[in-house]
């Protein structure tokens, strides 16, 4: 079991309502938005039914520090400082980012930040085009690439 970065690349519209509801239960309700989540086959099966829409890969470390440091808000779109981390129980980004990779914590059970991410679209635009599965020379779905064009949206 590992943990997933879960990014939606396509809007709402012309949605089928079995995908709408399973992005809805990710918490992926706008275009460029991006959350983790673990690898399990419930949610395999989830991001599979949503695969029209999103992308997903495994995060590394690097990336996950970054992504918490930059895009994780508190309510109110407020940015966090290291006292908001360690009213969380945290020391701060990476220790974070190790216990979620650990699996000690899951990102859905830390309480004071929003659980999703805001991207911007990617500087550059796209490297492919967005309506394809991966395999078909696309984004969508299991995309191994994707960690390389969050970095962007960052």
């Amino acid at each position: 079991m590992g943990l997933l970065l879960v990014v939606r690349l396509r809007g709402t519209l012309n949605v089928r309502s079995e995908a709408s509801e399973s992005m809805r239960r990710l918490g992926l309700n706008t275009k460029y938005s991006a959350t983790l989540v673990q690898d399990d086959p419930p949610t395999l099966g989830m991001l599979k039914v949503a695969a029209t829409s999103v992308a997903w890969s495994r995060v590394e470390k690097e990336l996950l520090v970054k992504l918490i440091h930059e895009r994780v808000r508190l309510p109110g779109s407020r940015r966090p400082t290291q006292n908001d981390f360690k009213a969380a129980g945290f020391d701060g980004a990476e220790e974070l980012a190790d216990k979620l990779l650990g699996g000690e914590v899951k990102w859905g059970e830390v309480k004071k930040f929003l659980h999703t991410f805001n991207l911007a679209p990617p500087r550059g635009g796209y490297p492919r085009p967005a309506n394809r599965f991966y395999g078909a020379g696309g984004l969508l779905a299991e995309n191994p690439e994707l960690p390389k064009l969050v970095e962007r949206m960052i």
